[in-house]
């Protein structure tokens, strides 16, 4: 990612500044309160408070406490845009002054190695666990702890001196340490990531030695492109472990399962749920009708068929689904006729590469899945307690009871039944003609950096 030159025109932040400077109401900082200047329409609301923020004065403690009400990410230290908001907060720098060390600091962003561990196409379990142990301390083979960078660093930048050139030089020392995406929260998804797929090679290796259940085994294999390879010939569960290590991981597949274990109700037509509710075949009028109505506007190419013609294509789209998912999650089926989720993909290639920061939903559920799905050590199991740990340190907002889908979480993870609880919530929401809360999150992963750039 290359730092910005050469622009002179202003950017939307700077309009935005300075429609806030001549705006009567100085004490500004709700970002709904901003919706329709003609500049902060265009600005997503963290940058919107961030903009409110230079115009109070507000202290860096101040503008995170804001962010994080707002359900808004805090400020990043080790990303280098924010690491000079960080300053400029903490040392009480205007907006004007902010820009300029920000003009200042271009050389130091130009070096920031955007392309460390897991950028190559081919990402094996071999790559995720040395990504991981370079940011733990003390790494051995299950137990890993953060380094704790992005807090010595925000510590830093809070207690600095006023001296921008010592700054400066402080960043350019300390080049390695910065990232253009949210790298703690990477951190924490690829060690869920790989405690899911240390646990898929290990039953296969114990399935080897014991002899039982190796097809099973092999079958839960497909989270890695390996199948074909392990099943030519007889490998020692030591041979097998070796292979798996360094095979490529099916991102595709990954993805698959997650939208499996959250009932496939992130991809699937909504309207499925709501009719899986109903006795198709004795619907009265008025509810045939509904339901017809429902499905026109939900798929505008049923425009024009009849209340019964549109409910029997529902409901062949249904029965095709489900011989789908019968051949594909079937114990004798190898996982080869699954048709891969190219979006799934991207956006998991995007994720490991660190081309885009995960949003607070999104990173949740993949934390719940990993978890559900993996051996995972005792003291890192995902828990009320260790899911604030894990926010808290990313910088995202702890979970809240009063919102929708904090509450979901808190009671899943107390649930005996967990599973009937996610089925329980997906349907009642889709009797509300509402979409689950997981459906599609992943839209709201953006890239920090490239927001900044967009908006400066």
């Amino acid at each position: 990612m290359k730092a910005n030159k050469g622009k002179s025109k202003a950017g939307l932040m700077d309009g935005l500044i300075s429609e806030l400077l001549s705006s009567e109401n100085k004490s500004i900082i709700d970002p709904d309160m901003l919706a329709d200047d003609k500049f902060a329409k265009n600005v997503p609301d963290r940058y919107r408070i961030i903009a409110a923020a230079f115009v109070n004065k507000s202290s860096l403690s101040e503008l995170n406490s804001a962010l994080v009400s707002h359900s808004c990410e805090q400020l990043y230290a080790r990303n280098p845009y924010e690491a000079t908001l960080i300053y400029a907060f903490s040392k009480g720098l205007s907006y004007d002054e902010w820009r300029s060390l920000l003009k200042e600091s271009e050389k130091i962003r130009s070096q920031v190695n955007d392309e460390p561990l897991l950028s190559s196409g081919r990402l094996s379990l071999s790559d995720i666990r040395k990504y991981v142990a370079k940011n733990s301390e003390d790494a051995d083979d299950t137990h890993y702890e953060t380094l704790h960078r992005t807090n010595s660093i925000q510590a830093h930048l809070s207690t600095a001196s006023g001296d921008r050139k010592e700054l400066l030089k402080y960043l350019l020392r300390n080049t390695s340490e910065f990232s253009f995406v949210r790298e703690i929260t990477r951190y924490y998804f690829c060690k869920y990531l790989m405690y899911f797929l240390e646990t898929r090679k290990r039953d296969y290796c114990q399935a080897l030695e014991s002899g039982r259940g190796v097809a099973r085994a092999l079958s839960r294999l497909s989270v890695f492109k390996v199948q074909t390879t392990l099943a030519r010939k007889k490998y020692t569960s030591e041979e097998a472990a070796v292979i798996i290590d360094e095979a490529p991981v099916s991102l595709s597949a990954i993805y698959d399962e997650f939208q499996a274990f959250y009932f496939d109700f992130t991809s699937m037509d909504w309207m499925s749920v709501l009719l899986e509710r109903y006795d198709i075949y004795n619907l009265t009028a008025s509810q045939k009708k509904d339901v017809a109505n429902y499905l026109r506007n939900y798929n505008k190419s049923l425009a024009g068929k009849s209340d019964e013609e549109v409910i029997a294509w529902q409901q062949e789209e249904m029965e095709r689904r489900d011989a789908e998912a019968d051949q594909k999650y079937s114990l004798d089926s190898d996982g080869s006729a699954a048709v891969p989720s190219r979006v799934g993909e991207t956006f998991l290639r995007k994720v490991l590469r660190g081309s885009v920061d995960l949003d607070r939903t999104t990173f949740l559920s993949f934390l719940l899945f990993f978890d559900k799905e993996s051996d995972v050590p005792a003291e890192h199991r995902i828990n009320e307690a260790r899911l604030r740990d894990i926010l808290n340190g990313c910088g995202f907002s702890v979970l809240d009871p009063e919102r929708e889908i904090d509450d979901f979480i808190i009671e899943y993870m107390k649930a005996d039944d967990p599973m009937s609880l996610l089925l329980q919530e997906a349907e009642i929401m889709a009797m509300s003609q509402e979409n689950f809360y997981l459906y599609k999150s992943h839209l709201a992963s953006k890239s920090k950096s490239s927001e900044w750039e967009h908006l400066l």
